[in-house]
Formats: structure tokens, sequence, C-alpha cells
């Protein structure tokens, strides 16, 4: 049977949202063998991570099936259901989603990603097809990027790291220096950053509860999380738009998404308020800050 031109739609959008976003260079996106599913891509970051995916749009009978597919696949760490929003559709998912828990047969239903969309959707029509895609931007950005991907980073870690008193941006380079050279002690960074080792120990306490550094277990040294490598990742990237006065929309929608929605950037240059009122300006500040210390531009992140 010919599949609908929403079908159609749907399993070519989700992978290029993922891989119009990775012209951030945060991640690596590469298209695969789809095999048995309507899509399939590889991404890639601190490690590889194979994605799939069923779109469900006008055949109902093929729920059960679909997700058998996707829970029997044991080598996608993300497993993305994109279906039509119908009662009908919704009650058959969740029906068939518990009974597998029930069974307990799969194990790792935790990695499927159900993306709904409108129903009265119409691939004929581009104001829908434009709708559609945003939709699908702000849930792929949000279930697969922010929460896989980028190590469940969320604004409350970007408020946590940024809104800190004392000597400002001093997070930020303890957290590059950690990244690039590593940590041995306290005193180290002290003589590295020629700061005293009361400031040092108190940000390294707020980078840990923000879990943008940890230490192994058995061990007292400090390394950097996937978050906090993310975290520098983006840091990189507004230091790239910043000497160019120019913001890509991909960075500006990942900024909004962490509560660093940009401004204008004559705003950010003139102001000079002690507390800035907007939170990408306080973003910005912090860096210009880091940087009498670190070079937070380099590619030594990753």
């Amino acid at each position: 049977m010919a599949e609908s031109a929403e079908h159609g739609f749907l399993k070519h959008a989700v992978n290029g949202v993922l891989e119009t976003f990775s012209a951030l260079k945060l991640y690596t996106f590469t298209e695969t063998d789809r095999k048995l599913f309507d899509f399939s891509s590889l991404l890639e970051r601190d490690w590889k991570r194979p994605v799939v995916g069923q779109v469900l749009w006008s055949h109902g009978e093929g729920v059960e099936k679909d997700l058998r597919t996707l829970a029997h696949d044991v080598d996608s760490e993300i497993k993305v259901y994109v279906a039509k929003d119908t009662i009908k559709y919704r009650q058959a998912f969740a029906e068939i989603i518990t009974d597998y828990r029930r069974s307990g047969k799969y194990a790792d239903l935790f990695k499927l990603k159900p993306i709904w969309v409108p129903a009265d959707f119409d691939a004929d029509r581009l104001g829908d097809q434009q709708l559609v895609v945003d939709h699908l931007r702000n849930v792929v950005v949000t279930d697969i990027l922010f929460n896989v991907v980028f190590g469940n980073i969320t604004a409350g870690d970007m408020r946590f790291v940024l809104y800190t008193s004392g000597v400002g941006g001093l997070q930020l380079a303890i957290l590059h220096v950690i990244a690039n050279d590593g940590f041995v002690n306290i005193a180290g960074l002290s003589t590295r950053l020629s700061i005293s080792p009361g400031p040092i120990r108190e940000r390294l306490l707020i980078l840990a509860g923000a879990d943008m550094i940890q230490t192994p277990p058995n061990a007292i040294k400090y390394r950097v999380t996937p978050k906090g490598r993310v975290l520098l990742d983006i840091v990189k990237r507004v230091c790239a738009a910043r000497s160019g006065s120019t913001m890509d929309p991909e960075l500006d929608f990942v900024l909004t998404k962490l509560g660093c929605g940009p401004v204008p950037w004559p705003q950010v240059e003139e102001c000079r308020e002690v507390f800035p009122s907007t939170p990408f300006t306080q973003l910005v500040r912090t860096i210009v800050e880091a940087r009498r210390w670190v070079d937070l531009s380099d590619d030594a992140s990753r």
C-alpha cells in the first residue's frame, strides 16, 4: 500500500532536524541504512548513539508491529516513534507499552521517544509543513539532544553556573582547565590561575552541584562530565558568534532553550549593570571574564 504524503514527509523530517543542528558542531550526524525502519542515523559526541525511528499515520493496526520492531532492536540508543495524535493511537500505544513493561520482556523502553503530531496535519500545505517542522524541532532538541546527547543539560544548570558571587568567570575557567589539562589538586589549580584556594574550592562545589564535573569512584580527582563538555562547546560557539557579530538560528534556538535567549549585540556590549537583566548578557560577561585565564574559543574541550 502506498504511503501517505504525511508519512513520507515525517520520515524525512526528524533526520532533517538532527542534520540541521549538527551544523553547530556539538555532535556529528550521519544518515545510516534504515533497514526495517522509516529512518535511522548515527549521532556521535562523547560516544556513538544510533537512532532508529518509525512513523504511524494512516494504518492504526500497525502500532504493535512498529513498537515491537523498535523494541527488538538491540543496537539503537534512541528509538523515535512519530505518530498521528489521536485518542485511538494514543490508547493503543499506552496499552502496548504497559503490556511490555508488565512482561519485563524489554528492558530498554526508556530509550523510546514518542513524538505526537497534530492529526489534522496536511503535508500538501506549506503552512502545515512549517508548523510541524517547528514542533519536531522543539521536541527533538529537548528530548533527544538535551536529554540524551547533551547529558541532560538544563536552563537551571546554566543559572547555577552563571549566577555566582565573587570572582567573575572563574567557574568557566576552572571547567576549561580541568577539561584540557586535567585535575591534580586544588593547589595546582590555584597556581595555574593565580587565585587563592578558597574561591577555587567554592567553584568546584558549584560545578559539581550542577553535574559539570564529578569524581570517579574511589578517587579524589575531578573530571568533566558530558554536560560540562557541552557547556564548553556552547561557550565556544558563542565566542565565535560574538567575534562575527552574528547568531545562527540553531545556536539562538539552543540558547533560548537553556534560558539564555540572545539579545542584540550592541545591547550586550553596552550593558553596565552589575547584575545584567538578561541571562545572555550574563553569559557573555562570564565568558569575557573567564578569558583572563583561558582561551575559551579553542577546540580542546572535546
